[in-house]
């Protein structure tokens, strides 16, 4: 990407292989939440397994009893909270979004000129 300070720099369009330009920004939030839900759900497994006590069993069905109990409540609970605060990372930092240009059409409707070639844009990509 081309920044506004080096908008001299000029590259012969036959050494391209390919141009993209930017077209604007898109929303990242269901990536930065399975993200946040893969590294919370194991950070709070660790942290379950670790440092929460079992609580004295008291459930007929015994689900939550013990240290396994402790680490998928610390899972479920991690999970819950790094899909939540990632997907707010990745909604508010978004993703460019990219479009190709049409590099074939650029070298034919390339022209010379006394400063040498002038490439004229004549395709549009969608």
């Amino acid at each position: 990407m081309l920044r506004s300070e080096a908008l001299a720099l000029s590259v012969p369009v036959r050494d391209m292989v390919r141009l993209e330009r930017r077209s604007g920004r898109r929303s990242a939030f269901w990536t930065g939440a399975g993200w946040g839900a893969s590294i919370g759900g194991i950070s709070g497994l660790g942290v379950g397994l670790i440092l929460i006590k079992p609580a004295v069993c008291t459930d007929p069905v015994r689900h939550l009893c013990g240290k396994a109990g402790a680490g998928v409540v610390g899972g479920l609970t991690g999970a819950l909270g790094g899909a939540l605060l990632g997907g707010i990372l990745g909604a508010v930092l978004g993703r460019d979004r990219w479009q190709p240009v049409c590099l074939e059409a650029m070298r034919l409707n390339s022209a010379s000129s006394s400063r040498g070639p002038v490439l004229i844009l004549a395709c549009r990509s969608f």
